[in-house]
């Protein structure tokens, strides 16, 4: 689901390219996203991660309604992320790393 060049990670990135976010690298597995990306130091971390989240429910919603609801379903909302997540800063020494991490996940 968010392998690189995926529909899921198109997405993603032009939300945070609308944010005046760079989007440096986007890879995960069937459960999980990574993504490096550069963000302006105006930006809250957080409304990013939700916009994320928000935007990637809802393709999967749109894409899958009938699957996602034996699982995901309430009634007063429509359950799919955990309220977790992970952010954490990188410096120019640890840039290439972080970056081969992810681009081989």
């Amino acid at each position: 689901m968010a392998k690189s060049g995926s529909a899921y990670t198109r997405h993603c990135a032009t939300g945070l390219k609308i944010r005046g976010c760079r989007v440096v690298r986007m890879n995960g597995e069937e459960d999980h996203v990574h993504i490096l990306f550069e963000a302006p130091p105006d930006k809250k971390l957080t409304e990013l991660v939700n916009m994320l989240k928000t935007r990637s429910a809802r393709m999967t919603w749109a894409r899958y309604p009938d699957e996602l609801r034996k699982f995901y379903w309430r009634k007063d909302r429509h359950l799919f992320w955990t309220d977790s997540y992970f952010v954490t800063t990188v410096g120019y020494n640890s840039l290439e790393a972080v970056d081969h991490y992810i681009k081989n996940q």
